[in-house]
């Protein structure tokens, strides 16, 4: 009735109260209509609707600068900046992102998708503004559980001033993915916050960090909102406004399960990860032997699979919400102090601990494993998300091992395998479930031959890249077939039987992966092998669907027949 009139925000402010609560049911309703069929984040956009049509109604965006943390909220912020119409391209090939992004809207005033970075950049922004000369206001949108995070709190501490026009909202939904482990600070902040007079100033750890006035809101109240955000765009300080939202708001079954309907699949479906499950289960069993095992994870914990083991070992079970830097080193002070523990990430958030792994765990070869879940290509989450970069960034490191088991039953043989080294081991598996091989050579760190072939050899690094190997046959290719499960060290007594053609195969960055190991190995020992590499191209993998992500980077079957082939003739 309303949402089909607006194709910008201008027409926006022309509606009254009772016409916004009407559009807000409009949002949501086009917000479930829209994940049902693209999948998608679902709760916590539900719970954000009032809160962006009240900072869309009486801000005067684009001008004024809006920046969301995480980026879970931003589709009734996408439906109400020029992409209602476009709205159902969501995570779709050539559609719109599923996270803001510099370059898609001049409403996206900041790329979002890792959790923490918002109130930094919002910061940057009101310093660019100000040396630049220029007036307008900064509104940055981050939720409770990121609050906790360190980037956050660095920004939010660093200084005993903050800019003016210069307006921080935080969104108390209770949660993160699952129910929030905000610790101290977090809690304390909420406290403050409530406990304060609307537009009072008054001496605690808010008015400490800089923000001269504070209010509190109902988060899912469009008047009250759009009276509160009215007061606060009058101040020229800078402000701190907390609100109270329900996450999964309008949806009966994600406000009951938020955490499961935090992410959805196609028809709301919850995806699962065998893989992750496998790991978890692989894990719990070890823990269940040996008390010293713990698992940690970074608000993670139903993503990363371990949901059974935390009912199963309350006790040897932390999440450290979402601080992948403190997860980490946490496990180093407890491998330190004689445990074995465990660090359950995905790979695009484990880069955010890069110093931590190498400072903390592997120069003292403490004996840290790390369960990187999600490596590879992920599909329609978008850039900010596919594992592309993890074995550039860990085999590098001195002290670690790194591992890509080839389905579920040989990721169980490798974690059992990782816990027996006393050292600093990363096991990588991608999201999902793939091939199961009946055949399985015990996990010691060698590689596995998987086929005899006579035209040349396949190393292939984990299950999804050794199917596309294996199925090469039927395009002419007899190929001998590796399953380099051990990425790190390299399996040297396959490597320098080698000659003639090999080429890599590997769901990783060609730059610094593995590819480019084997390339130093042959060079440095002088093989007589031409060695061709396929990996992920040097640029940033867009949203789409994993199967047209390997086109894009010649990774699928008919990409790397080709190309084999092409060289094969050659050879002659």
């Amino acid at each position: 009735m309303y949402l089909e009139k607006l194709n910008d925000n201008k027409k926006l402010k022309e509606l009254n109260i009772p016409e916004l609560k009407i559009l807000a049911e409009e949002i949501r309703g086009k917000i479930i209509k829209t994940v049902s069929k693209r999948g998608g984040h679902l709760s916590a956009n539900l719970g954000a609707v009032e809160l962006t049509i009240a900072i869309h109604y009486v801000f005067d965006l684009p001008t004024d600068k809006l920046l969301l943390d995480v980026g879970h909220q931003c589709y009734t912020h996408k439906i109400l900046s020029g992409r209602n119409e476009t709205f159902a391209t969501l995570r779709t090939e050539n559609g719109i992102a599923g996270f803001t992004a510099i370059g898609e809207s001049e409403y996206d005033a900041f790329t979002s998708g890792h959790a923490g970075n918002s109130l930094a950049a919002s910061l940057g922004y009101a310093a660019a503004r100000d040396v630049n000369g220029e007036n307008y206001k900064i509104i940055d949108v981050i939720g409770d559980a990121s609050f906790t995070n360190g980037v956050t709190l660095e920004a939010f501490s660093a200084s005993e001033t903050k800019p003016d026009n210069f307006v921080l909202i935080v969104n108390d939904n209770g949660m993160s993915i699952a129910k929030n482990e905000n610790g101290f600070f977090g809690t304390a902040i909420k406290n403050v916050a409530i406990s304060e007079n609307a537009g009072k100033v008054k001496d605690n750890m808010i008015t400490a960090a800089g923000f001269r006035k504070i209010y509190s809101a109902d988060g899912n109240d469009v008047e009250n909102l759009i009276s509160v955000l009215s007061e606060i765009k009058k101040e020229t300080y800078p402000v701190f406004l907390l609100v109270k939202t329900i996450k999964g708001k309008g949806y009966k079954e994600a406000e009951l399960h938020p955490d499961r309907y935090h992410a959805v699949g196609e028809n709301l479906s919850v995806p699962e990860s065998k893989y992750a499950e496998t790991a978890g289960k692989a894990v719990s069993l070890l823990a269940a032997k040996d008390k010293r095992i713990v698992a940690i994870t970074a608000g993670m914990k139903a993503g990363t699979g371990l949901s059974g083991y935390a009912e199963e070992h309350k006790d040897r079970f932390i999440d450290a919400g979402i601080a992948e830097e403190y997860a980490v080193t946490l496990a180093a002070g407890m491998a330190a102090g004689g445990l074995k523990p465990f660090v359950f990430a995905y790979s695009t958030f484990l880069q955010r601990a890069y110093d931590q792994i190498v400072h903390d765990v592997c120069i003292a070869n403490l004996p840290v494993v790390f369960c990187v879940n999600r490596a590879g290509v992920v599909g329609t989450d978008g850039v900010t998300h596919q594992g592309a970069f993890d074995l550039s960034y860990l085999t590098h490191i001195p002290n670690m091992t790194v591992l890509a088991p080839k389905d579920d039953k040989d990721l169980e043989a490798a974690i059992n395998y990782a816990v027996t080294l006393n050292s600093p081991v990363a096991v990588r598996y991608p999201s999902g479930s793939g091939t199961e091989y009946p055949e399985h050579k015990p996990f010691d760190g060698s590689w596995e031959k998987v086929k005899d072939g006579k035209d040349c050899t396949i190393l292939a690094v984990g299950g999804r890249m050794l199917s596309v190997a294996s199925s090469l046959e039927k395009y002419g290719i007899n190929a001998a077939v590796y399953s380099a499960r051990s990425v790190k060290p390299l399996d040297e007594n396959v490597l320098k039987n080698l000659s003639g053609y090999v080429f890599t195969l590997e769901e990783n960055s060609l730059i610094g992966g593995f590819g480019s190991s084997v390339c130093e190995y042959a060079f440095d020992n002088d093989l007589d092998v031409k060695v061709k590499t396929f990996g992920l191209k040097d640029e940033f993998v867009r949203h789409a669907s994993i199967e047209r992500q390997f086109e894009f980077n010649g990774l699928d079957e008919k990409s790397v027949s080709g190309e084999i082939l092409k060289i094969l003739s050659k050879r002659n």
